[in-house]
């Protein structure tokens, strides 16, 4: 505290990574935890992989929707009807995904943002693994998408060890 009576306070905005020091009357110290920069970059990593995701998921759902019989193919999987209606579905669905991605990257708060970020964690290692399990011969697309969706996971699982031992 200085001689007139406040305090610097270094307050840390949610899209800053620079503190913004404030003077505050000591009975106006925040009572809320105050994030290293440290912390802020790695929830800024998680916010950025949460939005790259959701732009892999946009595009997928795209070709999803709009060309459901191309999908299948690049999958070596035959273009049947229920298949293309399934694909049709996934795709919306993926819509959905999407957005909530975009959503929570931008507005939630850091826990929600971790949470989020471990659910795709999964679904990512999931979407990959599945991929790969399709009954039919590996096409130079399934092991493509197979990776693209354990890179996230990876990113994921990296950007929330990272968060968390950062302080």
């Amino acid at each position: 505290m200085s001689a007139d009576g406040f305090s610097k306070v270094a307050i840390l905005g949610e899209s800053s990574c620079k503190p913004h020091v404030v003077n505050l009357p000591k009975y106006a110290v925040p009572a809320w935890p105050v994030r290293s920069a440290r912390r802020m970059e790695f929830m800024t990593q998680l916010r950025y992989t949460l939005r790259a995701g959701a732009t892999v998921f946009g595009l997928s759902a795209g070709g999803l929707i709009v060309f459901p019989a191309f999908f299948l193919e690049l999958l070596g999987l035959e273009p049947e009807l229920p298949l293309m209606w399934s694909m049709v579905m996934m795709g919306i669905a993926l819509v959905a995904l999407a957005g909530n991605m975009v959503v929570v990257s931008v507005s939630a708060r850091d826990g929600g943002v971790r949470m989020a970020s471990v659910v795709m964690l999964f679904a990512a290692a999931g979407l990959g693994m599945i991929t790969l399990l399709i009954p039919v011969a590996y096409t130079w697309f399934t092991l493509a998408y197979a990776a693209v969706g354990f890179g996230f996971s990876l990113a994921y699982l990296v950007g929330l060890l990272r968060a968390r031992h950062s302080g």
